[in-house]
């Protein structure tokens, strides 16, 4: 089973940088600085990680949201989506030795299908 083709494969969620926020009419408003560092974490994970997850792994059976750690930088915790054990250990080897810089905590969070891009 596969992921629709219109996900978004690589997502991440940071703790870090979030304050000051707006609470305006109920709804919580990020800073520009915290919404521009999001945009970069996620275009760096994608550019470096989506072209050979991709060759290894294959097209729509795979997924992983990033959860920045609360405390310790840099540090991210690895939700991956992958249809086989086998699947998520090559990514977790792909990761490991294309992002040195920062660690990692590894989770298989079950079959690509059960993947949704709005964690």
């Amino acid at each position: 089973m596969s992921i629709p083709q219109n996900f978004l494969k690589i997502t991440a969620g940071l703790t870090h940088g979030l304050h000051p926020m707006e609470f305006t009419s109920g709804k919580m408003k990020f800073n520009d600085a915290f919404i521009e560092r999001l945009y970069e974490v996620q275009d760096e994970f994608r550019s470096k990680l989506i072209l050979p997850i991709n060759e290894a792994v294959g097209l729509h059976n795979w997924a992983i949201h990033f959860v920045e750690h609360p405390t310790i930088d840099p540090q991210f915790f690895a939700d991956i989506y992958a249809d086989s054990k086998e699947e998520f250990l090559t990514i977790v080897n792909i990761i490991q030795n294309t992002i040195t810089d920062i660690k990692f905590s590894y989770y298989y969070k079950g079959i690509s299908a059960s993947y949704t891009d709005n964690q």
